[in-house]
């Protein structure tokens, strides 16, 4: 593996263990959906979906949720959008869906290490 890719998965690692990242203006949490927790059925498809450039209803359909405080598909997308370098977590400068959106699903459904990438 090369090494900027194991500095970028260990910042990612880092950067969920703190729920924020400080580089941004406002605090970036991957509990994207904002219900309290990062879970691999909402906050991770919700960040897939928007990395396959789903928007409006088929950006949240079926993934927020219920007790969601961040719950529609305007709030999610401006919340992504705001935090394009935050998702990046791969660190190679681009956001993608087969790269930085699985790493984080495979993340949250508990891969670490080999299996993880």
């Amino acid at each position: 593996m090369k090494r900027p890719v194991l500095i970028g998965l260990y910042g990612f690692m880092w950067v969920l263990l703190l729920q924020v990242s400080w580089s941004e203006e406002v605090a970036f949490s991957f509990d994207i959906d904002s219900d309290g927790e990062a879970g691999a059925l909402t906050d991770g498809l919700l960040l897939l979906r928007h990395l396959f450039g789903f928007s409006g209803s088929s950006l949240t359909d079926g993934v927020v949720a219920t007790n969601a405080s961040r719950s529609s598909a305007a709030e999610i997308e401006a919340y992504l959008a705001g935090h394009s370098s935050s998702v990046d977590i791969d660190r190679d400068e681009s956001n993608g869906a087969l790269t930085d959106g699985l790493l984080f699903l495979r993340y949250l459904f508990g891969f670490r290490g080999d299996t993880l990438v």
